[in-house]
């Protein structure tokens, strides 16, 4: 019976590690955010691009953009939609899909 106890416990382990690993493959894309907008190589002086962190507000700013910090995120995608703003800087995959969906490119 302690055998058993033991191999359980080593297969849990593993199981929780190979876990862990595939979840920080994936970790840093969305950690850092992506820059979503139909114009990736245009210019983006005036441009009102909503976002959701220091790191992202920063780099919207440090585009010529004016940053829209803390948009809603549950009408973001619909805001996109009417041209009520220009694009998002998100880490959030959900906004990223429904984004893309409109064809925004999404770097």
């Amino acid at each position: 019976m302690k055998t058993f106890e033991i191999a359980a416990g080593r297969i849990g382990v593993l199981c929780g590690l190979s876990l862990a690993f595939a979840l920080a493959g994936t970790a840093p894309a969305s950690a850092f955010g992506r820059f979503c907008t139909k114009t990736p190589n245009g210019s983006f002086e005036g441009a009102n691009i909503a976002c959701y962190s220091d790191k992202g507000c920063a780099f919207v700013k440090g585009i010529g953009a004016d940053p829209i910090r803390g948009y809603d995120k549950r009408s973001v995608v619909a805001a996109l939609g009417r041209g009520k703003i220009d694009g998002v800087y998100t880490s959030s995959q959900k906004i990223i899909d429904q984004v893309e969906d409109l064809g925004y490119i999404c770097n």
